[in-house]
Formats: structure tokens, C-alpha cells, sequence
């Protein structure tokens, strides 16, 4: 394995030598998201990842997270492929989607209950423009949730008449269809119109394992958990699959050359479910057995869950001699459900719970930007987003019928409201120098906070208001000495307010007996980060990116232990996440290959609520990721070949969970995916790609998906 990776880090070089002519790279790309204004990605004061729908598609993305997976200082969160309803992107080795902020065109995602994004149904990949990646703290241009950096998915927008249809067949029963109808009328007036459906049987990625030994029993195997303690596989709980599909209506109208309105809206669902489980015990006479001791069947047992998600974006712009001004309106509003087995539950049926997640989010932006001055631009504005949340759990007279919805058992509720005052100053000192300097003023309220656990002695319970305020200031430099080099610069704070689940959501597993205790009394967390890179264009055909990072994250919200059976969320931690990052990207005539490696020391520094942890990595974050790669593209043929290894991430904050290939263990990982297309005539393709070319064989805490193979048709017109 070792020599492949080596062979997959030499693959790039191997085309320095293959193509015609003195082709340079492309350097004119444009980032809106850095500076919110349009600058050239080398002058912009971060360092910016672009990816471009062509680019999503040559490489067979299936989900728009999965267009990211090959960027440097990004990981891509994605246990259990298309299954995976808890999919999310972190931004150098700082953990958790809810402080990585993700818009579509300018509109927030993150959800106002968790913070969390879904990327599953909401949006197809074939109407993706572009996904412009901004690393590094941007509150003070974007509040909340952007410790990370930003994340903004801009859809595409056709500059004629077509018409696309798309479909695919693959691997565990999957089905895809894909189509669209855009146009531009009267040069004036664009649409879109698509819609996108997937299904699939999956696979089996859940395993059943105990701790009891099943003494008498035959068919177990015997294992550890990731721990090292010793455990028993003992059956599966069925086939995993999974249905998704979104809706896209989006117009654009250009009243005047200084004047344009435009709008969509985005409908996506996904919806996953579990096949019969299977056991793998036998009793001396050959019969399967479905309990033993304290194991029980509901063991083998999951429920389904869905979501339904609607986004609503309206726009205009308007370009007068000395002042441009955007206003952006938008809702977010998503129904979330999911069914937990109940402790009695058989295969047949029997009691169980349902609970069911009603947010929404309702934002108003409005940005101006002039440059009165000779030299200097400067950006200003406000925003306000108010956010709502409703939980609810009811009984289930069968697990198995959503429909058979009892009596309430437990709510929680809870509201938020975020303004804020932003003013940003692009000077420009020299002519190759060039000074960002921004200040955002956030003001953030919870109210409304509420919980009932029915019967419960002290419920129901209503909680008081909390407020408070938080400066997010930036310094960026910008400069280039000479054609071809970008030195960059940057240093600011960036903070992530609590979510409504972390303040007000209290819930029990039924599994494990541990109760998970929100806390009202919650403030933000924030970090104060500084970064420094380097861009190099060599040979006209080679470009060169360096980056050096440091994030210092304080008051981290932190699940603390209570006891054994009770654990809440308390402001408490302290951690550093450190690194570097290196790319080299290349175009060669019709070979565009590309490699990066990025290196994270992500540490916990103090921790009162557990001293023992502190000098342990973080969770959920990898030290080392590396991406290399080839796209190419000649006459009627297009090829990708991209190779990912992830190195190995904890789960336990005492980094206890050292044992690898084992349920719940979270592996390091190296896979090869390829995609290769055949234009058949200038409106039909064929194409057929691979993930996990290799068959790779590891836990991702799930059994992360084998091979998958996919065939595709599709035609534009």
C-alpha cells in the first residue's frame, strides 16, 4: 500500500512532460466569498479553494460535499457513502460542521438547531457553478459559525437554451436521474428549472456487537471495540439504504445594466431505512437466535429517518457611478424526522419512538460597497437572522408504522436572533501592496427556551433569555513582488454563538442508559487565528500554494460527565489546531494534474471538566490528509484519476480508542476513485466510474463502503 501512495504522489510530475504549447494556468478565477466583492483568487487577502461544476462532474462527485473531498485543509466527514445522513465539512482541524459556515449563494444553511448542514438531497451536483472554499476565521465579514471559514455553493445559471437529462445504475441497486431546462430570454431574463432523484438498497454498515459472550451459541466471531476490550459480532441490522432528490426553480432578470433582481427555490428530501437485520447465532440445532442473557432483539434493530428542506433566496443589485448595494432576503426551513426501536421492540413490531425536528431560519442582508477614494474600496452593511427550533418525541405504538404516533413524551423549543454591523476597507498602499482591514459587530439573543419532559418532577421548564455581543476584528496584507507571486497575510477573531440543541435539548439513549442534558447557561466559543502563504506560478504551466496556520480556540463547548448516566455541555475548553498546507496544481495541454498535503496538530490545552485530556488530539479531526490526482481531457475522451488518504481521527477525547479495523473505530484510509467519459456526439455521453477502486476494507466508526461501480448516460441539448 505503501509503494501505491508513493506511485499516486508521483502521478502529477509524470505529465510535465505531455502537452503542447506554453498553456498557462488559469489565473483569472474569481472569488466573491473572500472580500464580498469579485477579486482575482491570488489577490485575494485568504486562501481560496475553487471548484467549478465541470470539475465536480468529470471527477463523478455524487453529493456536493464530495466535490470538496480533494482540496487541501478541508475533511470531508462521509462515513457510510450515500447513506450517511451526518456527512459534514471541517476547515483545518477545526472540528464539527457547526463552525464551518456553509452558504448557497450567500444564504446560510446551517441549521438553527444543531448548527449542521445537510448535504444529502438538497442540491444535485449537476447545479453546482462553482463551490468557492475560504480558509481561515471570517466572522468579521460573516458572524457566527465561520471559525473554520467559509463555505459558499453558488449555483449555476445557463447563458442559452438547453435542455439535460441524466441517469446512472451501479452498484447496490443505485438509481440516478437528473434533469433540467434553462434558458436566457430576451438577453435579459435567465431560468433554470431542474430536478434530481437517487436511490439506492446500500449496504450492510452496521454490525451488532456485545460485550456479553454468547455462551451455547454458535456463528459469533470475536473482536475488541476500539478500545481493546473484548466484544462479540453477532449479527448485522440489515441492508442500509437511502432515497434523496431535490427541486431547483431559479430566475434571474437584468431590469437595467444597473439594476438586476433574482431569486430561487430549492426543495430537497432525503429519506434513509434499514432492510431486515440478520443475526448470526445459531443454537445447537442449527435454529437463529435472537436473544441471550441481557441481549435483546431490539439490538439488531434501527428505525428509518428523513428530512424535508426548503430555501427561499431573493435578491437584488444595484450598480449606480460611486455606490453598489446587494440585499439578500432568505428562509431555511427544514422537518426533520427519525424512529428509535424501543427497548421491547421486536422484528414484528412493538413500541418504539418517534422524534421529529421543525426549525427555521429567516435571514436579511444588505451590503454597499464604494470607492470614493482613489485606492481604497470599502464595504459595509448589516445582516439579522432570527432562528427557531421545536423538538418533539412521541411514543410509537409500532416502530416499524410511523403513523402509529401516541401521546407526547418530551419537547424542547428555543429561539435565537443574530444582527450585526460590518464595515470592511481594501487600501491600497502600493501598487502591488494591498491592506484589508475588517470589524463586524455581532449582537446575539436566545429566548423562548422551553422543555417538558412529560411526568417528570421540575417540567416543564422555561428558561430566561441570554444575550451578549462579540467584535470580530481582521488584519489581512496582500502582496505580490512580481508577476506570478502572491504573499498573503492574515490575522482576527471568529466566534460560534451555542446552538438551540446544545442550550435546550435533553434526550436519553435508549441504548446505553446515558442522559444528554443541555444547558441554557452556555455562551460562545471563539479563536484567534493567524495564517501566512505563499502562491508561486513556475514554468507559466505550475502553480505553487503554501500556507502556515494557527488557531487558538477558547471556551469550547464541551460535553462534561457528570455521572455515569448524566452528561451535559459546559464553556470550558481550550485547544490549539496548527498546521501547514501544500498544493501544486498544473495544466499541460490536455493533463491537468494536481497533489496536496496538509499536516494538523490539533490539541486540547486546558480542560477542566477533564484534566486528563488535555495534550490529546481533538476529535473527529485527522493529522495528515493528502489528495493527488489527474484530469484529462482530449477530443471526445475525459478521465479523472484522484486518489485521497486520510489518516487516522479519535472519537474519545482521552484518545483511548486506539485499535483500528474494528466497529467504531475510526481508520485511517486511502482510497482511489476514477471516473472516465466518452462523448459519443456533441449531446450524448457515456461514462463509467469507480469509488474505492481498490475494494479498501476499513471502519469509519460504520463499515465504510467497498467498491462501488456506476454506469452513466446523459445528453444536453
Amino acid at each position: 500500500m505503501k509503494r501505491f501512495v508513493l506511485l499516486m504522489f508521483l502521478i502529477p510530475f509524470l505529465f510535465l512532460g505531455i502537452g503542447k504549447g506554453e498553456e498557462r494556468i488559469e489565473v483569472g478565477e474569481v472569488t466573491v466569498t473572500a472580500t464580498r466583492t469579485e477579486k482575482e483568487v491570488g489577490k485575494a487577502p485568504a486562501s481560496v479553494e475553487i471548484v467549478t461544476g465541470s470539475e465536480a462532474e468529470m471527477r463523478g462527485s455524487r453529493t456536493v460535499d464530495e466535490a470538496m473531498n480533494s482540496l487541501s485543509g478541508v475533511f470531508n466527514r462521509r462515513a457510510k457513502g450515500l447513506m450517511d445522513t451526518l456527512a459534514s465539512i471541517s476547515l483545518r482541524g477545526i472540528p464539527g460542521q457547526a463552525r464551518t459556515l456553509v452558504l448557497v449563494d450567500g444564504m446560510p444553511l446551517n441549521r438553527p438547531y444543531t448548527g449542521d448542514v445537510n448535504f444529502g438531497g438538497f442540491l444535485s451536483p449537476m447545479d453546482i457553478g462553482r463551490i468557492e472554499v475560504v480558509k481561515g476565521p471570517f466572522s468579521s465579514l460573516y458572524g457566527g459559525y465561520a471559525m473554520g471559514g467559509v463555505v459558499n455553493v453558488v449555483t449555476r445559471m445557463p447563458k442559452g437554451r438547453e435542455l439535460t437529462l441524466k441517469g446512472n445504475y451501479g452498484s447496490d441497486l443505485l438509481y440516478n436521474g437528473y434533469i433540467s431546462y434553462g434558458d436566457r430570454l430576451m438577453e435579459k431574463l435567465g431560468l433554470l428549472v431542474s430536478l434530481g432523484y437517487r436511490s439506492t438498497r446500500g449496504y450492510v454498515s452496521d454490525l451488532v456487537v456485545q460485550s456479553a459472550k454468547p455462551e451455547g451459541l454458535s456463528g459469533w466471531s470475536q473482536t475488541t471495540d476500539r478500545t481493546g476490550k473484548e466484544c462479540y459480532v453477532i449479527g448485522d441490522k440489515g441492508f442500509n439504504g437511502a432515497m434523496d432528490g431535490s427541486v431547483l426553480a431559479k430566475v434571474g432578470y437584468d431590469i437595467s445594466k444597473s439594476l438586476k433582481v433574482g431569486g430561487y427555490f430549492l426543495r430537497g428530501w432525503y429519506r434513509y431505512f434499514y432492510e431486515e437485520p440478520h443475526t448470526y447465532l445459531l443454537d445447537p440445532q442449527g435454529n437463529p437466535v435472537w436473544s441471550y442473557g441481557k441481549v435483546k432483539e431490539s439490538s439488531f434493530l434501527s428505525g428509518g429517518g428523513g428530512e424535508t428542506q426548503d430555501i427561499l433566496n431573493l435578491t437584488s443589485e444595484v450598480e449606480l457611478p460611486l455606490l453598489s448595494s446587494k440585499l439578500l432576503l432568505g428562509l431555511n426551513s427544514s422537518g426533520k424526522w427519525y424512529i428509535t426501536p424501543g427497548d421491547k421492540a421486536t422484528r414484528d413490531g412493538g413500541p418504539g419512538t418517534l422524534t421529529e425536528t421543525e426549525s427555521r431560519g429567516y435571514y436579511a442582508e444588505v451590503q454597499s460597497t464604494t470607492s470614493i477614494l482613489k485606492g481604497h474600496t470599502v464595504s459595509f452593511g448589516g445582516s439579522i437572522w432570527y432562528g427557531m427550533a421545536d423538538t418533539k418525541e412521541n411514543g410509537l405504538e409500532n416502530w416499524k408504522e410511523r403513523g402509529s404516533k401516541t401521546e407526547l413524551s418530551y419537547e424542547s423549543k428555543g429561539k435565537e436572533i443574530r444582527s450585526a454591523l460590518f464595515l470592511q476597507e481594501e487600501a491600497r498602499i502600493l501598487e502591488n501592496l494591498g491592506v484589508y482591514l475588517g470589524l463586524r459587530a455581532d449582537f446575539w439573543r436566545t429566548f423562548g427556551g422551553y422543555a417538558n419532559q412529560v411526568g417528570a418532577p421540575e417540567y416543564p421548564k422555561e428558561y430566561p433569555s441570554k444575550a451578549s455581543a462579540f467584535l470580530s476584528p481582521k488584519l489581512a496584507l496582500v502582496f505580490i513582488p512580481f508577476d506570478g507571486t502572491s504573499l498573503k497575510a492574515s490575522v482576527g477573531k471568529a466566534f460560534r454563538p451555542p446552538t438551540i440543541y446544545e442550550l435546550y435539548r435533553t434526550w436519553t439513549s435508549v441504548r446505553t442508559g446515558i442522559t444528554y442534558q443541555g444547558n441554557p447557561e452556555l455562551g460562545p466559543e471563539s479563536t484567534t487565528s493567524w495564517d501566512v502563504g505563499l502562491e508561486q506560478r513556475i514554468w507559466k504551466r505550475l502553480l505553487v500554494k503554501l500556507s502556515v496556520f494557527d488557531n487558538e480556540m477558547e471556551d469550547l463547548i464541551y460535553r462534561r460527565s457528570i455521572s455515569k448516566t448524566l452528561q451535559d455541555y459546559i464553556n470550558v475548553g481550550k485547544a490549539r489546531s496548527r498546521g501547514v498546507e501544500l498544493g501544486i496544481e498544473g495544466r499541460f495541454g490536455w493533463a491537468k494534474p494536481f497533489m496536496n498535503y496538509t499536516y494538523v496538530d490539533a490539541k486540547i490545552l486546558e480542560n477542566e471538566a477533564k484534566p486528563e485530556t488535555v495534550g490529546k488530539q481533538l476529535t473527529a479531526v485527522p493529522k495528515a490528509t493528502f489528495n493527488c490526482g489527474v484530469d484529462l481531457s482530449h477530443g471526445p475522451i475525459s478521465a479523472s484519476l484522484v486518489g485521497r488518504y486520510v489518516s487516522k481521527r479519535f472519537d474519545t477525547d482521552d484518545n483511548t480508542d486506539t485499535v483500528t479495523g474494528v466497529h467504531g473505530s475510526r481508520d485511517p484510509y486511502f482510497l482511489l476513485d476514477m471516473k472516465v467519459s466518452y462523448r459519443l456526439m456533441k449531446s450524448l455521453s457515456l461514462s463509467l466510474s469507480a469509488t474505492n477502486l481498490l475494494d479498501s476494507e476499513y471502519f469509519d466508526y460504520y463499515k465504510a463502503p467497498g467498491r462501488k461501480i456506476v454506469g452513466e448516460v446523459s445528453g444536453r441539448i
